[in-house]
């Protein structure tokens, strides 16, 4: 858990990582209801941490590669 964010260079790297690692398990098909989790909300976390990580500007963080709704291919 974070208790301080700053506006360093790094932060898309965290917040890109810790979306990485929510798209591995929602792929793996980790059971979010044994832990008590909806995987609706976790699917939401995951897109939330994608838009923290565009929102920084930085291009130096490899983009995920998932395609939005109203994104064509």
């Amino acid at each position: 858990m974070l208790s301080m964010l700053s506006i360093g260079s790094g932060m898309p790297s965290v917040f890109s990582g810790y979306a990485t690692f929510v798209e591995d398990c929602i792929r793996k098909k980790f059971d979010w209801e044994l832990i008590g989790w909806d995987p609706d909300e976790i699917k939401e976390i995951g897109n939330e941490l994608w838009t923290i990580v565009d929102n920084y500007g930085h291009s130096d963080v490899q983009s995920h590669d998932s395609i939005g709704e109203d994104e064509e291919p």
